[in-house]
């Protein structure tokens, strides 16, 4: 069996750490959790561009482990490179080259993209209330840029997951 890597992706509050827990127990797959919020937790909400690059190289350890533990199979990641990028241009407009040396290696990613249908979340470490939608639409950019397989994720609660079943019966 090839091995799918499939990445939960799409902007703040639509859902993706539920919808990959959801997906990894009723799939049994793995998935892994997005580093940045566990970085932001350990060290509180504040960051700078040199903060975020030590974030987003965390990220892809986080994420190379996880891969080296499960090294068949199927995997669920929490968020990649490119909501990295996305983050790096709303923030400092700034395009980092490893990270775009990085996009270019990740081209075995499949995604599940998340519309933000789902009420937002207050939470300290978000920051996008407002603009949530041009987010969804720049990582939809994004994916169809670097021609990526991907679906768009929508509905509420149990509807919401079953749509992600049936997407990813279509993507593995």
């Amino acid at each position: 069996m090839e091995r799918r890597i499939i990445v939960v992706s799409g902007p703040e509050s639509s859902g993706k750490s539920q919808l990959c827990r959801e997906l990894s127990e009723k799939l049994d797959i793995p998935w892994v959790a997005e580093y940045a919020r566990i970085y932001l937790e350990k060290n509180g909400p504040e960051y700078n561009k040199a903060s975020l690059q030590e974030i987003y190289q965390e990220h892809l350890a986080h994420q190379a482990q996880a891969l080296e533990k499960h090294p068949e199979g199927n995997i669920l990641l929490d968020t990649d490179s490119f909501n990295y990028l996305i983050w790096n241009r709303r923030v400092f407009n700034f395009d980092p080259a490893p990270l775009m040396e990085q996009i270019q290696r990740e081209q075995e990613h499949s995604y599940l993209l998340c519309y933000p249908d789902l009420e937002w979340e207050p939470d300290p470490l978000r920051e996008n209330p407002i603009d949530r939608l041009d987010i969804f639409h720049e990582n939809l950019a994004l994916i169809q840029e670097y021609n990526r397989p991907y679906a768009i994720v929508k509905g509420q609660k149990k509807e919401r997951l079953s749509n992600a079943l049936d997407a990813l019966q279509k993507l593995l």
